[in-house]
């Protein structure tokens, strides 16, 4: 998580040094992580503040962000600055009724909750809320790609148009890069019936 941050910061700093060198300033600024496929085009102005609507884990996920200049360098920047109000203000444990419906399976199947950890999505959001910053959840799918093409795309699994291999496959490009022969590849998520075609 240390590693994120400090690369989300290496970035945005290197945005500023840029536009100081340019004479300008954004006004939207779109964070967004390279090591994913991107189911259809973004328009980052068309918020605030926004993340994708799933895998938030009692936050907000934080494989990317786009928004306002002020909301993204919040988001970019202010990851260390906040770790000491954090962990004074935000970090306490929380009570069963408030887990997320698979720290409530873990819990049963024995799994012991670790009170008072970092989390990187409970983090981001407390980060977020704490400078008033309102995030919207959009609609937005990104599957994780690991080397070699493997794409994650159960990772959007229970969202509209996401939640079987028929519907994934129709999202993805027929081949890496036009110059290549090498096809993406998806692994089965467990829900989805893979051999119904």
């Amino acid at each position: 998580m240390m590693k994120q941050w400090h690369s989300i910061e290496r970035v945005w700093n290197l945005m500023q040094t840029y536009e100081k060198s340019q004479n300008f300033r954004y006004s939207q600024v779109g964070l967004f992580r390279s090591d994913v496929y991107y189911t259809k085009s973004i328009d980052i102005f068309d918020s605030d503040g926004a993340v994708p609507g799933f895998a938030s884990h009692n936050g907000y996920n934080d494989r990317m962000f786009y928004g306002l200049y002020d909301n993204a360098k919040i988001w970019a920047s202010e990851r260390f600055n906040f770790v000491d109000v954090f962990e004074k203000t935000y970090m306490k444990p929380c009570q069963y009724s408030e887990y997320d419906w698979f720290t409530k399976v873990r819990v049963f199947f024995g799994y012991k909750v670790k009170h008072g950890g970092y989390h990187s999505e409970s983090f981001v959001k407390h980060l977020m809320d704490h400078h008033g910053v309102r995030v919207e959840l959009k609609d937005h799918c990104l599957w994780r790609v690991r080397s070699g093409g493997d794409i994650l795309a159960g990772d959007c699994n229970g969202m509209a148009g996401f939640s079987s291999f028929r519907e994934v496959q129709s999202y993805l490009p027929a081949k890496i890069d036009e110059s290549s022969d090498t096809s993406w590849s998806v692994a089965c998520h467990a829900s989805w019936h893979c051999g119904d075609t």
